[in-house]
């Protein structure tokens, strides 16, 4: 008897919006990144030449139009590479500019105000 098998594969997630990072006047030129949202409400970080922190690098949505607003994603590994959930109800058309910050480990959930990497989604 013959048996017929199903290959599943997890269905191709489309890119929604896309960004490149750059570096801002503080930090090294040689700093970079890329964000790709994904149909399935997730965004894949890649980043290079990050400046080392005491902290960590986290990963923000900021409204460009008010700066103050502002959602945060996640905190990326020590790897050049993650894939951070967006949480569900974000308008990405408000929230469009992606920001990568050094944050000191000291258990305050704001903004450090130290930006290093920006660039804004574009569809």
């Amino acid at each position: 008897m013959v048996a017929d098998r199903i290959v599943r594969r997890a269905p191709a997630q489309t890119v929604i919006a896309q960004a490149a990072l750059s570096p801002l006047a503080t930090v090294t030129a040689q700093a970079s990144g890329s964000v790709r949202v994904l149909s399935d409400g997730k965004m894949r970080v890649e980043v290079r030449h990050l400046p080392l922190t005491a902290g960590f690098h986290e990963v923000w949505l900021l409204d460009p139009d008010d700066l103050t607003r502002m959602v945060a994603i996640g905190t990326l590994p020590d790897r050049p590479d993650a894939v951070l959930p967006v949480p569900p109800g974000i308008d990405m058309n408000r929230y469009r500019l992606v920001d990568i910050s050094d944050e000191p480990d000291d258990g305050d959930a704001a903004h450090s105000g130290r930006s290093l990497l920006r660039g804004t989604l574009t569809n």
